[in-house]
Parts: C-alpha cells; sequence; structure tokens
C-alpha cells in the first residue's frame, strides 16, 4: 500500500512475505478481471501516480545493477498499486517482471506463463509506448520463448528495439537487438543476415544516438554471427572486427 515503507535492506523473509502478500492480492482474478482494470488517473492519484513511475524506475534500476530483492519489491509493489488503483502504462511491465519472479519457482511455471501473456494482451491495449520495450525484452526472452517457436519471437524482439530507440530506452532495445540475434542465429537464420542487421544497428546508434556505452551489448552477438561465417581465424573466440569497433 502507499503507506508500506520501502525497505533498505530486505532479507528473504520479507521478501518472501511481500511476494505471498501480491500473490493474495491477485488472489482468483481472471485475466479478464485484470485486463478490465480501470485506468489510473494521474489528475486524481497524483500520488499513486507519481509512485507508480518511481518504482519502474528502481525495477528497471534493478535489472542493471542486478539486484534482485529491489526488482522484486519494485515490481510486486506496482502489481499491488496496479490492482488497488487501477492500470497505468507502467503495468505491462510490473507484470512482466512479476511474471520473471514466478518462473524461478519451477511450481509456477504455468502461472508464470500466464502473466507474461497478460501483460502482452494489456501492452497491446495501451497507446503508451512507456515500458514497452524493456515489457516485450523480458517477456520473451525470460518466459515466452519457453512455450513458442524461436522463430515466432525474433519479430517481438524487433518491435523492442525499435521502441526502446524511439523512446530513449537505449538498452532495453539494444538488448532487444541482442535477443533477436540470437534467436535467428539459434533457428537457422543466415549469419549473413544477422551480422549485417547489427552492422546497420551499430552504425545507427553510434552516429544518431552516441550512445557508444550501450553497444557492447550487441558486440559480442555481431562479433559471434561473423565466426559463424567463417571470418575470424579463432571462431571459438569473440575476437575481430565487431569486438574492435
Amino acid at each position: 500500500g502507499l503507506g508500506d515503507n520501502f525497505p533498505r535492506k530486505p532479507n528473504f523473509t520479507l521478501l518472501m512475505w511481500i511476494f505471498w502478500k501480491t500473490k493474495r492480492f491477485v488472489g482468483n482474478r481472471t485475466d479478464a478481471e485484470i485486463s478490465s482494470l480501470p485506468e489510473l488517473d494521474a489528475e486524481e492519484n497524483p500520488k499513486v501516480f507519481t509512485i507508480v513511475k518511481i518504482l519502474g524506475v528502481l525495477c528497471m534500476y534493478g535489472v542493471w545493477i542486478h539486484d534482485v530483492p529491489l526488482i522484486s519489491i519494485a515490481s510486486m509493489r506496482m502489481i499491488q498499486l496496479t490492482l488497488t488503483h487501477g492500470q497505468s502504462e507502467l503495468s505491462p511491465y510490473a507484470f512482466t517482471m512479476y511474471a520473471a519472479i514466478l518462473i524461478m519457482f519451477p511450481s509456477y511455471r504455468d502461472e508464470a506463463i500466464r502473466f507474461a501473456r497478460l501483460s502482452l494482451q494489456m501492452l497491446e491495449r495501451t497507446e503508451s509506448k512507456e515500458g514497452e520495450a524493456r515489457t516485450l525484452m523480458v517477456s520473451h526472452s525470460c518466459l515466452i520463448h519457453l512455450v513458442e517457436p524461436l522463430q515466432s519471437i525474433a519479430g517481438p524482439f524487433a518491435r523492442s528495439c525499435e521502441s526502446g530507440l524511439l523512446t530513449g530506452d537505449i538498452e532495453n532495445g539494444l538488448t532487444g537487438a541482442a535477443m533477436r540475434a540470437a534467436a535467428m542465429i539459434s533457428s537457422g537464420t543466415c549469419c549473413a543476415t544477422v551480422s549485417n542487421d547489427l552492422r546497420s544497428l551499430h552504425r545507427q546508434v553510434s552516429l544518431d544516438f552516441k550512445h557508444d556505452n550501450s553497444l557492447r551489448i550487441i558486440r559480442p552477438f555481431w562479433q559471434l554471427a561473423e565466426n559463424l561465417r567463417g571470418n575470424s581465424e579463432r571462431p571459438t573466440v569473440l575476437t575481430g572486427e565487431a569486438m574492435n569497433e
């Protein structure tokens, strides 16, 4: 709830308590019931709206610093606020991250896939692009690939990349591009196609966005495609043109 303090040093017991509290919030609600929740009105509930925005930032920050407790608490708090006050543009991302938490428990695999699919349904209903790159990237890299052919997830990863570049979510966008390359290579797509796509993307991000630090995300996949094409003297080592850019 709004009165809950954000723990500075959460322990396992606290994390499990928040987890079970969130599961109680979800309860037996159907996908239709969750999808039909009213929209969170920023003017009527400015405090809730702001808190959701902050939690979204914290969750994304937790992903990049690999802080599982931070990710878990932020995403589950967003779920609780969504179910209490209504959907926001970050609700699809919240449910995707909740699904990513559930998938860590083998007994909750089906439930995790359910919420991953639900998050994508919610994403299609919102006109906002905020959180789109993250939602698509996480849902397909952590969950949907377990139940769908690899060929079918290359498209959503491409959309994640496009959305990330359009909205300034560069790192999630490029991670989507990297995952797309992995899916294409694994499903038998011509490595020359993968390499050329990543070469063009690398040039675009470097010249148009000046975001060179994030290019580290796609360089290994570009080099992998080059190695598989035979354009490396040491094909088992990721060294060469792409890594030297």
